[in-house]
């Protein structure tokens, strides 16, 4: 099979990653040393970073955040009292899959789970526990 015929069919396949693995192999020699295998992996891991970087242009889209905001565009040398261990290790999100399933009984709550999940830095005030009366955070962090 000629190689035009199968860019053609993996484009037609939407395999937009793939083709660019593979033009990027053709065009430079490094990649001669490797076998079938190792190339074909790396083939199969540019398709995966690929629709990962898609899908992940598609849902900060959709949600249409007011600002574009992240925690590397902070200044921790500003007098704010931000902690930067602290600051970094809430933006890894690691309480979120501790507390947020255990902790969201009602659905306002997950709504505003979700919400500052996709802008922790301008996070909305938290609806109050229905059955408690506290907050979200109140909630998170006594029974954490």
């Amino acid at each position: 099979m000629l190689l035009t015929q199968t860019v053609d069919k993996l484009d037609a396949l939407g395999l937009f990653g793939m083709v660019l693995g593979l033009r990027e192999q053709l065009e430079s020699s490094q990649y001669l040393s490797l076998s079938f295998d190792e190339r074909l992996g790396l083939l199969v891991d540019r398709e995966a970073e690929t629709r990962d970087s898609r899908r992940l242009a598609v849902r900060l889209k959709a949600a249409k955040l007011r600002q574009e905001a992240t925690v590397e565009d902070l200044d921790f040398r500003a007098p704010r009292g931000l902690d930067r261990s602290v600051v970094l290790g809430l933006a890894q999100a690691g309480w979120v899959a501790a507390n947020v399933s255990s902790a969201a009984s009602s659905g306002a709550l997950r709504t505003w789970a979700t919400r500052s999940i996709s802008n922790p830095l301008n996070p909305p005030h938290p609806p109050p526990d229905p059955a408690t009366g506290a907050t979200f955070s109140q909630h998170v962090f006594t029974t954490g």
